[in-house]
């Protein structure tokens, strides 16, 4: 594994999801760009041991409503669910909550 690139308390699963998705052939500039984002986000709002909940994923959408819709689907577009970090996140045993 390279050097950790992530701080939040998701840094681990936020570095194996980036690692996977570049050993599967994926050129991941942007997401690593989004993740570190995310990260950065999590570092202030995740507390150890807590899932990422719809409030926690809501303030993350809202904090971003300064940007342009076109940078705020690019960031977001590793949430949906049974594919991207959710997905991920759920096979490796560490919860992301979004609900129904």
């Amino acid at each position: 594994m390279a050097t950790c690139l992530f701080r939040s308390s998701l840094a681990f699963r936020l570095q194996t999801f980036l690692e996977t998705r570049r050993a599967a052939g994926r050129d991941d500039a942007g997401t690593q760009k989004i993740l570190m984002y995310l990260d950065r986000f999590l570092m202030s709002e995740l507390k150890p041991g807590r899932p990422i909940t719809r409030e926690i994923v809501e303030h993350w959408f809202k904090s971003m409503e300064h940007l342009s819709t076109g940078t705020r689907i690019n960031r977001i577009s590793i949430l949906p669910r049974s594919r991207g970090f959710e997905g991920y996140g759920n096979r490796k045993s560490f919860k992301i909550n979004l609900g129904d």
